[in-house]
């Protein structure tokens, strides 16, 4: 299977998982949300570790402290898209999102040497402009201004996901792809953890914050459980892409699935864009098209 069929493989599933996460944290709040995904996927990894005979990776003395990084640079991210997500609006926040992928592209051409076309150096900017127009609002009388604090968390969470995703290819080939999220993943979870522990005021926020209506312990264990699985999907067909095909291509399709996410931001919680905003969603979209078509 080639590198571009795994990556629309993560876009699927990145997709319906933000949708579904939406909701979630908006009922659970940014820090329980994303470690509750965080190690539900991670304990789907380590079955699936067990289960396929995996070894301990132990040779990977030489890159702890890159996949440390880079594994803290994921959690923050999460963070911060989690974050997004609750703050909201989803529809602008997903083509926020999406812009990961392009970014990607710059940052396999700075640290790791891979080559994109012309073409896929015009969709760089203008998926970036894209990203800030679908951020911006502006009412009658009154000046342009950002759509809540959401776009500023996606921004950011944009800038740590692109530069973790570039560099994750250097684990991924000189381990594989199992050994690299067994790893990663597991300083990931350790600093959401720690995020959760020092956030008592952001869960108090989080408790008076206004919520979705209120599920059931089955649902509630069901939903957390799909968002859990999807994540690892998502991050496997990731892993698997790199091992295939350059970072930048495989960073590009995978963010291309945000595009669910957009529409679940109409039909679930009746949102709808300006104008201008419109306008943004569409350069995210043609920027996004001419760096697979270059």
């Amino acid at each position: 299977m080639s590198g571009a069929l795994f990556a629309l493989g993560t876009a699927l599933s990145l997709g319906v998982n933000q949708i579904l996460t939406t909701y979630a944290v908006r009922r659970w709040g940014t820090a329980k949300t994303t470690f509750a995904n965080l190690a539900i996927a991670f304990g789907i990894f380590i079955g699936l570790a067990l289960a396929s005979g995996t070894e301990a990776p132990v040779r990977s003395n030489r890159l702890l402290p890159l996949l440390a990084v880079l594994g803290a640079a994921v959690g923050l991210s999460y963070l911060a898209s989690f974050a997004g997500l609750r703050e909201g609006p989803l529809s602008v926040v997903a083509p926020i999102g999406a812009t990961t992928g392009v970014m990607t592209v710059f940052f396999a051409f700075a640290l790791l040497g891979e080559r994109p076309s012309l073409l896929q150096w015009v969709g760089i900017p203008a998926a970036a402009a894209g990203a800030v127009a679908a951020s911006l609002e502006r009412e009658p009388g009154r000046k342009l201004e950002l759509v809540g604090r959401g776009p500023l968390y996606a921004a950011l969470s944009v800038v740590l996901g692109s530069i973790s995703g570039a560099l994750v290819r250097i684990p991924v080939r000189e381990l594989g792809s199992m050994e690299t999220i067994l790893l990663m993943r597991g300083f990931t979870v350790a600093v959401v953890a720690l995020a959760l522990a020092a956030a008592p005021a952001a869960r108090r926020s989080a408790a008076r914050a206004e919520r979705p209506p209120r599920l059931g312990p089955i649902r509630s264990a069901a939903l957390l459980l799909v968002i859990g699985a999807l994540d690892a999907a998502a991050f496997i067909f990731f892993a698997e892409g790199l091992q295939r095909t350059d970072a930048w291509l495989v960073g590009l399709v995978s963010q291309s699935g945000r595009v669910i996410s957009l529409a679940g931001g109409f039909v679930l919680f009746s949102e709808r864009l300006r104008r201008r905003q419109w306008l943004g969603v569409a350069l995210v979209a043609a920027g996004l098209v001419l760096a697979v078509a270059g």
